[in-house]
């Protein structure tokens, strides 16, 4: 339970209330994998007292799930492997947190068979993963990734 976690290291997650009417057609099970998976990091490496942030963010045929986490700063050359099979950031933070290095893997592999794409940002002491979706599952991911930039 995520909220009991949370609670644990004084944290709150919030789910901030814009576009909640948002309908994609995808895997729910899967895409709740997702979800969990970007939670359940955000509560491991973020500070304790702090808020972890979740929102739904739509842009021109792109819905956009982003996670947001106060943390320590995530290095440019770490975020670019983060995505990576078996890439643990730091040998001695993934012994003492747990994990094998395949999470946020499995979950990028699940957002890619929707058509769609992950990336994570980190400035400013926070942490923040996006799950971009195309919001009509059509096209291929070129022409979703155009859209983007």
């Amino acid at each position: 339970d995520f909220e009991l976690e949370a609670q644990k290291r004084k944290m709150a997650i919030e789910v901030l209330p814009n576009n909640r009417d948002v309908v994609l057609e995808l895997d729910a099970e899967k895409m709740v994998r997702v979800i969990n998976n970007l939670l359940s990091n955000a509560i491991k490496y973020g500070h304790e007292d702090s808020v972890i942030t979740m929102e739904v963010l739509r842009n021109d045929g792109v819905v956009t799930i982003a996670v947001r986490n106060a943390g320590d700063p995530i290095s440019k050359e770490v975020l670019e492997q983060l995505f990576a099979r078996f890439y643990r950031a730091e040998a001695s933070r993934s012994k003492e947190t747990g994990g094998t290095g395949l999470g946020l893997a499995i979950a990028e592999n699940i957002v890619k068979s929707h058509g769609g794409m992950m990336y994570a940002e980190s400035e400013n002491g926070q942490t923040s993963f996006y799950v971009c979706l195309p919001e009509e599952n059509q096209g291929s991911l070129k022409q979703f990734k155009e859209k983007l930039k």
